[in-house]
């Protein structure tokens, strides 16, 4: 069972993944070192720091990718990437429209609100 602090954890680890990896290929090869590689969890660790990780806990999440029970983790371990970097863009892209609607929201004057008012008397 993750407690809430370990679940923070997680939670930054895959939010700094998908806004610095751009696709399933690009994490591999930063963090693996290749599409086909394989990771101690020393070397985890040290390729995190090298990537620009600065939260710590790399014991814990190289925990949480390890679903295999292993001494190395690989591709599978990253199988939750795709889903979540799709998760981000579709989240980005909102929050633009978002920004977009409210700008379009505060050009409208109160001459244009008292005319479309008068308008729809």
């Amino acid at each position: 069972e993750i407690d809430k602090a370990q679940a923070k954890v997680w939670q930054e680890f895959r939010h700094w993944c998908t806004d610095k990896y751009y696709s399933m290929e690009h994490i591999l090869v930063s963090i693996l070192g290749g599409l086909d590689g394989r990771v101690t969890q020393e070397e985890f660790a040290e390729r995190l720091f090298q990537q620009g990780w600065t939260r710590g806990c790399e014991a814990l999440i190289y925990a949480s990718l390890d679903c295999e029970g292993t001494t190395t983790i690989g591709e599978q371990s990253f199988r939750w990437f795709e889903f979540e970097h799709k998760r981000a863009e579709l989240k980005k892209r909102a929050e633009a429209m978002g920004a977009q609607a409210s700008q379009r929201r505060k050009h409208c004057s109160k001459k244009d609100v008292s005319e479309f008012k008068a308008f729809l008397k």
